[in-house]
């Protein structure tokens, strides 16, 4: 899929726009109304030179901070939809980068938390799980904890370090409060200062109309580098079902009973745990998650940061089978000797290797159908997860990352 064929639409998950030089706003400018964009001038941003074209695809780092509040429920349940379809439309790119994603959910003091961090990390069926645990509460006094987000976004992210690699650095907020400022917190000013000089970028989207959010936000995104956008209290978040859904969830179930959990106890029941969420997820979401794994380079049943499925790592040369005891072995192996082991293996890749094919035809056919979807809808009303990718997509053009 070409990036022309995705920026007339692009139905995903939270992922902002990246790609003006925003101009600087008085805070005492009007809010911008839901479904308009606009962008600002940062004072001093720091200057990045277009990455120099390189075989090595380039690292997209990106952070989501979301308030998990009460009234933001509808977008929350939306983004956990998208959130594969996001990735998919990014790594349908060429060259197709690398992704990490990170997650901040904050509320603000007195709630029943004010950030929870999940840190940047390829292992997407982790982060996948985390944003579904993520309930919309709290709340109802007006304005939030949006510095301690961005805060906890810039320190306790484990970032690339500005300089090393092909890395393309982004922070999305999300909201629909304004901050509530804290004596013992730094200024958002402060905080976005840091951001550039790691050459993070900082991007807001307003969910609503309440205009002190707005004028908040906007000024954020132009200190940030990044863009500002505003949509619905919802985020009018794209859930698009294609004619190929049904049949790569009927491939999904096939391919998850091919997965060989191992190592210790809990490494088992964390893969296990997260087959049985991704599974839970809807036949579309679901099919943009294989989509993605697809796409991947190795064609993995689950993703995770150690020990996952055993053919995976097998795969990927992390595991010798014959140094494995019976306890680490895979359940339905434990009984077996290392031989019946190694035909058990040759048998389930070889039936692994059959659905995956299936599976690839139909990634390329659902991928076609959705560029003409776009293509129709390209003057639709704005929506959350398409003003994330078409603006970054924009950037990453811009700074020589993608074609």
């Amino acid at each position: 899929m070409t990036r022309s064929q995705l920026t007339g639409g692009l139905a995903a998950v939270a992922l902002l726009s990246l790609f003006v030089v925003p101009r600087l706003v008085s805070t005492s400018a009007p809010a911008t109304p839901p479904n308009s964009t606009s962008s600002a001038q940062p004072s001093a941003p720091p200057v990045e030179a277009p990455a120099q074209p390189a075989e090595e695809p380039a690292t997209l780092e990106l952070v989501f901070v979301l308030d998990t509040t009460g009234s933001m429920g509808g977008l929350l349940e939306g983004a956990k939809e998208t959130i594969w379809s996001v990735v998919n439309d990014f790594q349908s790119q060429k060259p197709s980068p690398k992704i990490k994603v990170g997650l901040v959910a904050y509320r603000d003091r007195g709630d029943a938390y004010v950030t929870q961090v999940q840190t940047l990390t390829d292992d997407l069926d982790g982060i996948y799980g985390a944003l579904a645990a993520l309930r919309a509460n709290g709340g109802g006094d007006g304005p939030e904890s949006v510095v301690k987000g961005l805060v906890d976004a810039v320190r306790e992210q484990p970032w690339t370090p500005s300089g090393e690699g092909r890395v393309f650095r982004s922070v999305f907020l999300v909201g629909d409060a304004p901050d509530k400022a804290y004596a013992d917190e730094p200024t958002a000013e402060a905080v976005i200062a840091e951001a550039r000089q790691a050459n993070i970028y900082v991007n807001a989207i307003q969910c609503g109309t309440q205009g002190s959010t707005g004028v908040e936000f906007e000024r954020i995104a132009a200190l940030g580098g990044g863009t500002f956008r505003a949509v619905a209290q919802d985020g009018n978040v794209q859930r698009v079902a294609t004619p190929m859904d049904r049949d790569l969830d009927r491939l999904e179930r096939e391919l998850s009973g091919t997965a060989l959990p191992w190592g210790t106890r809990d490494e088992k029941v964390a893969v296990q745990n997260k087959l049985s969420t991704s599974g839970s997820a809807s036949m579309s979401t679901k099919a943009s998650r294989l989509s993605v794994l697809a796409k991947g380079g190795s064609k993995k049943v689950v993703t995770s940061r150690g020990k996952g499925d055993l053919l995976d790592d097998l795969d990927a040369g992390k595991v010798d089978l014959s140094a494995l005891s019976s306890d680490e072995l895979p359940d339905r192996f434990a009984s077996l000797k290392l031989e019946a082991v190694k035909e058990e293996v040759v048998q389930t890749r070889a039936e692994r290797a059959r659905i995956q094919a299936e599976i690839d035809t139909l990634v390329a056919q659902r991928d076609a159908w959705l560029a003409e979807d776009r293509a129709k809808r390209k003057d639709a009303e704005a929506s959350y997860d398409e003003e994330v990718v078409k603006g970054t997509l924009d950037k990453l053009v811009s700074l020589g990352y993608i074609e």
